[in-house]
């Protein structure tokens, strides 16, 4: 009698043992789901904040187009107007920039003593 009673707890143990490792890995496989749609949901935001910057300059680029100077120009004024289009031509390459993670710093080797 004691010996099945025995016989009847260990089952009963490794039943429930056996049914923690199955949700524990439902769980896991959940967590490996959510997480591949986090990444996608991020990569989703990182482009739209790239067009959203892209699209601010292009923009700022439009705003001041009608206060160029009209053809023929001098070449003073053909400079500025390049500087300008060089500088926003320069923030747009420089919205992917904002995107990436920055790199931690390397600490500095200190000199011994």
């Amino acid at each position: 009698m004691v010996k099945r009673r025995i016989v009847i707890a260990f089952a009963a143990m490794v039943a429930l043992f056996v049914a923690i490792l199955v949700g524990f890995s439902l769980i896991l496989l959940n967590e490996r789901d959510l997480g591949k749609q986090n990444k996608e949901r991020i990569q989703d935001i990182q482009q739209s904040r790239i067009d959203s910057c892209v699209k601010t300059y292009r923009s700022i680029h439009e705003v001041f187009l009608p206060f160029f100077p009209p053809p023929p120009r001098t070449k003073k004024q053909q400079a500025n107007l390049d500087k300008f289009n060089t500088k926003i031509t320069t923030l747009m390459q420089g919205c992917m920039a904002q995107t990436n993670p920055k790199k931690p710093k390397k600490p500095k080797k200190s000199k011994g003593t």
